[in-house]
């Protein structure tokens, strides 16, 4: 080893001493070359930023991670088996848990390579201003660059840093160079800090730059767009535009606590005058469209990362195509039939309202796939609902709500099998609609705290109420005083949910929008 080490060593002085008039140690490194090159050219920025948001759609981040897989798992969406043994120990926290750290892990690095990618973008924009590109071009890549980087630095924030009310603990380290030495940690409060001012100058730059503002989100080819960019300056809903920004710094504030900023922001978008020409809500004509319709509502969509691999990944982990795969053709045409209908419900009716017959055909499609996946660990009753109610108008969508909240914090869990009944009371005065577990037995204070909220006139909601609160607020703005939701004992043991609907409803909803 000593000789061959020996025999090396000679022939790499020798390299040196020939090669010295030829300035051989002056040679660049060769991706320092191919990236001079790449930001030699307005198309290389351009790729280099839409190479960021293809990134971001990567599976350890927003492509799955961050959508379907580890952060649903962690909220306890799923049923997850334990054959799936790293989501199954994900599911229990078992952070330490060397599978989990790793799928963690590779969360992180993907989200500070991009955030590596924004600054590397940003330096050399600042470097190439006046030379390779024009203020228009430098303006726009910089303040998506720097959207882009407060964006993954506060869902980073999110996922490894302390709780909101604990944000003056250490959390993660803000990234703002391409240097190779790591910053320090910083509390959430400074992150939170940081994201804003990042957010800020996007705003800034974008309210005078972009196209967004003063044409819409011209979600569309336009052929005439040259000027070395391409259709960059189009699409403008699949970017980090002005609206997009200001939406993200709502959120920011809201998650910090505070409220007054989210707010101001919140309405800079909601009550923009513009609205109606800049981002127009999809109407039910194009939503229910049969030969093309707009069922992702493109002109309501201030900021969307396009996944062509989303079917693949419901597939995936919503394995019905198993199903097809072990010959189980009547169970998978059964289950088709019964996510048909329950989807139908949700995306193609235009209305606020609809009959009591057609919103529990929707609940009841809700339980039917629940008991195709639990199977005898769940029962299911629904009581025949009096048909002299049955075209009675309610709100939609609050009936299936009250049995999934049931499911969840009731019965998921209980070793025994679980039961979940919907019954009804019903005159010409009031409609009451029960939705009962079996749960475990609810205590009188749990009970009196949960209905204090949900009739607290200061909204302010819990995590685990949102969905009951706004029930109750959308039934008592509709129907007479003394309408809500109401929630008690439950015969079977566990939790009672009652809708209380007094009198009819007070409006029609506008069935063109």
């Amino acid at each position: 080893m000593k000789h061959i080490f020996k025999q090396t060593s000679s022939i790499v002085v020798g390299l040196l001493m020939c090669t010295a008039c030829n300035n051989w140690l002056d040679i660049q490194p060769s991706d320092r070359i191919a990236e001079d090159r790449v930001f030699s050219q307005v198309s290389g920025f351009w790729g280099a930023l839409n190479g960021v948001y293809t990134e971001l759609l990567s599976s350890n981040l927003y492509g799955g991670f961050l959508t379907v897989q580890g952060v649903e798992v962690m909220a306890q969406r799923y049923n997850v088996s334990q054959n799936q043994e790293t989501f199954y120990n994900l599911s229990q926290y078992a952070f330490t848990q060397e599978q989990v750290k790793l799928r963690l892990e590779s969360y992180w690095n993907e989200a500070y390579k991009q955030i590596l990618e924004c600054n590397n973008i940003l330096e050399n924009a600042e470097v190439r201003h006046g030379e390779v590109l024009n203020d228009k071009q430098y303006n726009l890549i910089r303040a998506e660059a720097l959207a882009l980087r407060g964006f993954l630095h506060f869902d980073l924030l999110r996922m490894f840093g302390p709780l909101p009310t604990q944000l003056d603990s250490k959390a993660i380290p803000y990234k703002e160079t391409i240097s190779v030495s790591a910053p320090g940690m910083l509390t959430g409060n400074e992150v939170i800090e940081k994201v804003l001012t990042d957010l800020a100058e996007a705003e800034s730059i974008l309210k005078n730059w972009d196209p967004a503002v003063s044409e819409g989100m011209l979600m569309a080819v336009n052929d005439d767009d040259h000027d070395n960019d391409g259709n960059t300056y189009r699409f403008r809903g699949l970017r980090l535009n002005y609206y997009a920004v200001v939406a993200l710094k709502a959120r920011v504030y809201l998650w910090a606590g505070n409220k007054t900023e989210a707010l101001k922001y919140a309405k800079m978008i909601i009550e923009n005058p513009e609205a109606e020409t800049l981002y127009p809500a999809v109407t039910r004509a194009a939503a229910t469209d049969y030969s093309n319709p707009d069922r992702s509502f493109s002109s309501e969509v201030l900021f969307s990362l396009l996944n062509e691999n989303k079917e693949d990944l419901y597939n995936t982990y919503f394995n019905l195509r198993a199903l097809l795969q072990n010959e189980e053709y009547d169970v998978a045409e059964q289950m088709m039939d019964v996510l048909g209908r329950y989807l139908r419900y949700i995306t193609t009716s235009g209305r606020d309202e609809a009959t009591l017959r057609e919103e529990l055909e929707h609940a009841a499609a809700y339980m039917e796939i629940q008991k195709m996946r639990f199977g005898a660990h769940l029962e299911t009753r629904m009581e025949p609902y009096p048909e002299s109610c049955a075209g009675k108008l309610v709100p939609r969508i609050i009936v299936q709500p009250l049995i999934e909240n049931a499911f969840e914090h009731g019965i998921r869990d209980m070793k025994d099998t679980g039961i979940i009944a919907v019954s009804f009371a019903c005159d010409a005065q009031q409609l009451s609609i029960f939705v009962d577990d079996n749960g475990p037995n609810v205590s009188d204070e749990l009970l009196e705290r949960t209905q204090a909220i949900l009739d607290a006139e200061d909204y302010a909601p819990q995590s685990d109420s949102v969905a009951l609160s706004n029930i109750h607020r959308r039934i008592r703005m509709l129907f007479e005083p003394g309408s809500g939701l109401y929630i008690s004992h439950s015969p079977l043991g566990g939790f009672r949910s009652e809708i209380r609907m007094i009198g009819e409803k007070k409006y029609v909803a506008d069935d063109d929008r």
